[in-house]
């Protein structure tokens, strides 16, 4: 997975390194403004990645504090999702913000979950397949999982050996993986 962070990518030189699909960001929402931003890099990697034959999903990392909020942003990626072959997931990253100050921070597990599921409705009445991104954190504390088992969902955790007691379909595995054709590091997944 991938966002204006890694820079410029070769995605030709992703694609002969095995790699077979992309979640790409799409756009976030700025955890202390509110602004929806679009990912700078987004158009030139999705177009990269399936020009050279990678499934293209996409990511946004969302600080909705409200259904309003959380129809502006799916209206906005639907806008930029329209374009292209979307063949991977449509994501919703809800981790909590590394220093605790966004907005969605203060939300209580019962209202978080209820956004993130309307969020997912809203993705898949588009026409796309719901996603949700989160660690172990954001699972025991800040989600009722079992409200959102309607849902795939995207599991990061950089252990070789764990267990957690829900499905999930996608397994971050690390966030120190090197894939030729990206300069540095780079998030990894089965």
């Amino acid at each position: 997975d991938v966002s204006s962070h890694q820079g410029d990518i070769d995605w030709k030189k992703v694609a002969a390194d095995g790699v077979e699909c992309a979640i790409i960001r799409a756009m976030y929402r700025g955890y202390g403004s509110g602004k929806l931003v679009e990912d700078t890099s987004f158009k030139a990697n999705v177009e990269g990645a399936t020009a050279n034959g990678i499934t293209a999903g996409a990511y946004v990392f969302t600080q909705a504090v409200s259904r309003k909020e959380a129809e502006e942003e799916v209206e906005m990626l639907k806008g930029l999702l329209e374009p292209y072959s979307i063949g991977g997931p449509v994501v919703v990253d809800v981790e909590q913000t590394a220093d605790g100050t966004g907005r969605m921070d203060g939300l209580d597990a019962r209202t978080r979950t209820e956004l993130v599921g309307y969020f997912c409705e809203l993705v898949k009445e588009a026409g796309y397949r719901p996603m949700i991104y989160y660690n172990i954190e954001t699972a025991l504390l800040l989600l009722d999982l079992k409200e959102l088992e309607d849902y795939d969902k995207w599991f990061a955790a950089y252990n070789s050996d764990f267990y957690f007691p829900y499905d999930y379909s996608v397994w971050q595995y690390s966030d120190k993986g090197r894939v030729d054709g990206i300069d540095g590091y780079v998030d990894l997944d089965l």
